[in-house]
């Protein structure tokens, strides 16, 4: 009884890491959608090639997503969920000291890269670490807390600039958040085959049945 009750322990332990790191992904993620139209307009970027500046990130996002998914189906999901964390604070923090067009383009490649590896890669390690049995209750806990990550970063961004003027300081917020979260998922190593739920009798008595 006490091994089970560890396990399922060490089983919702796990969850809870994947929850928190995916929910500051979401968190960090909610930022750049807020502070980049202002920023191009302190840059002087005309309303057209502003729209262009945003499709390219679009564009690249949208290429990317499939290529991490090719990707998380033949190597370690947590690694490259770490990666993508990485690589889209290192786009953060080109993005707070951009002053320029050449770095905004930096940033956009960088940002799209880790930001478009991120989305499948935090979608499809559920499924490999939880089964299909558990995924749809933790997908709704997890979508709980990335709405409210949703609204909490854009909020906090905005409170930001009002007081300071300028958004950097939510900038270096959220690189720590990106860099925490890339901690949090190294952490939450997948669990092994004793800590997944035991099928229920009437389960096992059905799979015997189809055999």
């Amino acid at each position: 009884m006490q091994t089970t009750s560890a396990l399922y322990a060490k089983r919702w332990w796990i969850a809870g890491t994947v929850l928190i790191g995916t929910w500051i992904g979401t968190l960090s993620n909610s930022l750049v959608p807020v502070a980049l139209p202002s920023m191009l307009k302190d840059l002087n970027v005309s309303l057209s090639l502003g729209v262009w500046i945003i499709s390219i990130y679009v564009l690249t996002f949208a290429v990317l997503n499939p290529i991490f998914g090719w990707l998380g189906d033949r190597y370690s999901k947590r690694y490259l969920l770490m990666f993508s964390y990485i690589l889209s604070a290192i786009g953060v923090l080109v993005l707070a000291y951009t002053s320029n067009m050449s770095q905004v383009y930096v940033f956009l490649v960088i940002y799209a890269i880790g930001y478009g590896g991120a989305i499948p890669i935090m979608m499809s390690i559920r499924g490999e670490y939880f089964g299909r049995k558990n995924f749809a209750t933790i997908r709704g806990v997890m979508d709980i807390f990335q709405m409210v990550g949703t609204v909490v970063g854009p909020v906090f961004a905005g409170y930001v600039f009002d007081v300071s003027g300028s958004y950097y300081w939510a900038f270096m917020c959220f690189v720590v958040t990106y860099l925490a979260g890339a901690a949090v998922v190294l952490l939450a190593k997948r669990p092994t085959r004793a800590a997944m739920p035991a099928p229920a009798p009437a389960e096992v008595s059905a799979s015997a049945e189809r055999r």
